[in-house]
């Protein structure tokens, strides 16, 4: 369970930062460029990886075509969701409707995989949500809007996310030797496919020409944004999801608005709201819990 918790931790630390940056640079550029180059920098680097380590591939032609339609709806259509959530409502917000996912993969798990909760994850997902409804109160204490168009594309984002963590799930039950290096690299071809049929199909996305255009600073913000918060959070996040209880590994998910409320205070350097102490006190009641199974 250390394990789990751990890679779940750093999924989420890795992702926290690099949302910030995609939030930049959705609303510089666009949504859509964003995710396709983000997706495209997570591919290559993932494809690196592959060559340098010689990987022997495993997966069978059924736990490929999971894996693809997992990074097509996930990483690709989902993706353009969360982003354009972001857009409206900040990184911070959006990661906390995370804090859903456990009830949608936990209902998802229950049919797919039989897979029943001990007690004491059961109650630490409950504290886990409780987080993160206080971290959404005091967001709206704060504005006074709900913002409900974001609202609703953070919540599909989620839910496509939650879709594609199943496919993900099914893949690594049907194949054991299935390492989360190999299942990162037929998402990321899954989501690239998407990007490709959006290009052709629906709008252009001009990677290069927008790239060269950004000044050195931005360019090399978004290629750390996009490894840090596209490779190495994927990374960590199959880790989780190979070794761990789906639910578990969703309800970490959500910890996310944590560490993108550390990355707030300290640039504004303004401390946090007393309701997010009192959210982070329910997160770590819920790691003991989790801890503890």
């Amino acid at each position: 369970m250390y394990e789990v918790l751990t890679y779940s931790l750093l999924a989420n630390l890795t992702f926290s930062f690099g949302s910030f940056y995609f939030t930049v640079y959705s609303k510089k550029i666009s949504v859509l460029w964003m995710n396709a180059f983000k997706a495209s920098v997570s591919f290559l680097f993932i494809t690196l990886l592959l060559i340098l380590n010689q990987h022997v591939f495993t997966a069978s032609l059924v736990e490929k075509t999971y894996l693809l339609v997992s990074g097509f709806v996930g990483l690709c259509i989902g993706d353009l969701f969360l982003l354009e959530g972001m857009k409206t409502l900040g990184s911070s917000r959006v990661i906390m409707m995370f804090g859903l996912s456990p009830f949608f993969t936990g209902i998802g798990s229950y049919f797919l995989f039989n897979s029943v909760l001990p007690l004491k994850i059961i109650f630490g997902v409950c504290f886990m949500v409780l987080c993160f409804y206080l971290l959404s109160l005091e967001r709206y204490k704060a504005s006074g809007h709900w913002h409900l168009k974001g609202i609703l594309m953070g919540l599909t984002g989620v839910l496509l996310d939650d879709m594609g963590q199943l496919l993900t799930k099914e893949s690594f039950n049907e194949n054991l030797k299935l390492n989360s290096l190999e299942a990162n690299f037929f998402r990321a071809c899954g989501a690239i496919s998407g990007f490709i049929i959006i290009h052709f199909v629906y709008r252009k996305i001009n990677l290069k020409k927008e790239f060269f255009k950004m000044k050195s600073k931005d360019k090399s913000l978004v290629v750390l944004a996009s490894f840090f918060g596209a490779f190495l959070s994927l990374y960590f996040y199959l880790k989780s999801v190979s070794l761990g209880h789906l639910s578990v590994v969703s309800s970490m998910a959500g910890t996310g608005p944590l560490f993108a409320e550390i990355f707030e205070s300290v640039r504004t350097k303004k401390a946090p709201h007393p309701l997010w102490w009192a959210a982070f006190m329910c997160f770590l009641f819920a790691l003991y819990l989790f801890a503890m199974t």
